[in-house]
């Protein structure tokens, strides 16, 4: 049952009024949004997009790091690589911070999320499509398929981390109500067998088929798993414990990366290390993984709030999908925007490439920052209201409502058996 609270909320949230009652304007509401997150988190996802456009400059700009020699110039760059995984990590990981402290996630509430991120990938898709037709921009893919994919991004697969942070919400009210009915102990046992076989034999040696290939969404639900268990039944670890992590896990990273820097590439032992992933820079690998929960710890506690970093931070997934678009991705980190190739003989290289990766950054954060006040005057509203009227259609439809009762619910009357609640 609603409470009083709740219809004025809902009331005011139809109407455009704020809860005093006044006509609460577009750029009000906009700036509400903002205020209302908590800055040391958001400050930490403006680092973590930092760190994928680095990635994304040292592994798509033309700097041939192969047939460079050992210099603090190549080693800046290939530290990249796995700051760039680090921050997918940690992007990942603030999401699901928030997402596991659901009480009783629906699915309704994962559609609304991929309703909000479709229109905003559809607008870039669409916008940076049209854009570079105008403007001749090649693609190394048909037209066909430049085509589809713009207007499908999502199932095309674009933007990988938006396909399979998709898949995982469409997963994520069932992957809760699950572990949270398995208890404590089963939980905690599964978290077991994950560190184990991704934390230790595959994370820290390499050996077994268990990467995270592809992309895949797996990937999330191991995060997620990881996250909710600390977040449900662990004690807080202490600031000292999360600074080790982010001590040792950095320690590994960097270690690896200078041995890939300075090491002969003649002697044996290190034929087999792949250039673009490293040995302990992947996905899933334990010094990624300790190294982003380590930070998720340390900025969660810095509590202060700054409407400009939550503003900044609003608009990072928007320099994901402008930057890293497949049509824009090749044109800007190439040699007709800015002359990569001639950092190798730059005396001022390192600093070339960061005041690059910033000023893209900057430039992707304002574009966006001018789409979110365009979507609040002319498409939020609308589009909550469809998405609402959609659903309310759907589940109200007697045609839904005959197949749900004569196949979803007697399946499950003739073959799930009631779990018993009181064993963990």
């Amino acid at each position: 049952m609603q409470t009083l609270s709740d219809v004025v909320r809902d009331v005011a949230k139809k109407e455009g009024l704020s809860r005093d009652g006044r006509k609460e304007g577009p750029f009000r509401g906009l700036m509400s949004r903002w205020r209302r997150r908590e800055s040391g988190i958001e400050l930490l996802r403006i680092l973590a997009m930092l760190m994928i456009v680095g990635h994304h400059c040292a592994t798509h700009a033309s700097i041939q790091l192969d047939i460079l020699p050992p210099s603090a110039f190549r080693f800046f760059m290939l530290m990249q690589i796995p700051f760039g995984k680090i921050g997918v990590a940690l992007f990942f990981m603030i999401s699901a911070w928030f997402l596991c402290e659901a009480e009783d996630p629906k699915l309704r509430q994962s559609l609304r999320r991929i309703w909000n991120l479709e229109r905003e990938v559809l607008f870039y898709s669409i916008s940076i499509f049209i854009l570079c037709s105008l403007l001749d921009v090649q693609s190394s893919l048909t037209n066909e398929t430049v085509v589809f994919s713009s207007l499908f991004p999502i199932a095309s697969g674009n933007w990988w981390y938006l396909t399979a942070y998709v898949m995982f919400l469409l997963l994520y009210p069932f992957l809760t109500i699950g572990f949270k009915k398995i208890g404590y102990k089963r939980h905690g046992i599964i978290c077991l067998i994950f560190l184990v076989a991704w934390g230790l034999i595959y994370g820290m040696t390499g050996l077994g088929n268990m990467n995270f290939s592809n992309y895949s969404f797996v990937y999330f639900v191991y995060l997620y798993i990881l996250i909710s268990f600390y977040r449900w039944y662990m004690k807080p670890l202490s600031t000292k414990a999360a600074m080790l992590f982010c001590g040792v896990g950095t320690l590994f990273v960097v270690l690896n990366v200078a041995i890939r820097d300075y090491v002969p590439m003649d002697l044996g032992f290190i034929e087999n290390v792949d250039h673009n992933r490293l040995f302990l820079c992947s996905e899933g690998k334990a010094p990624i993984v300790l190294v982003s929960f380590g930070l998720l710890i340390l900025f969660s506690r810095w509590n202060f709030c700054s409407t400009f970093i939550n503003a900044v931070s609003s608009a990072t997934f928007g320099v994901y999908l402008i930057h890293e678009h497949f049509s824009l991705r090749d044109y800007l980190w190439s040699d007709e925007l800015y002359p990569f190739s001639k950092l190798i003989v730059s005396d001022h290289a390192i600093l070339s490439c960061i005041a690059i990766i910033v000023l893209i950054f900057i430039g992707c954060i304002v574009i966006d920052i001018v789409r979110q006040i365009c979507f609040v005057i002319c498409v939020d509203r609308k589009a909550d209201m469809l998405f609402d009227m959609l659903c309310n259609d759907i589940s109200s439809s007697s045609r839904i409502r005959r197949i749900k009762k004569r196949f979803v619910d007697k399946y499950l009357r003739e073959n799930v058996d009631e779990p018993d609640d009181n064993e963990n």
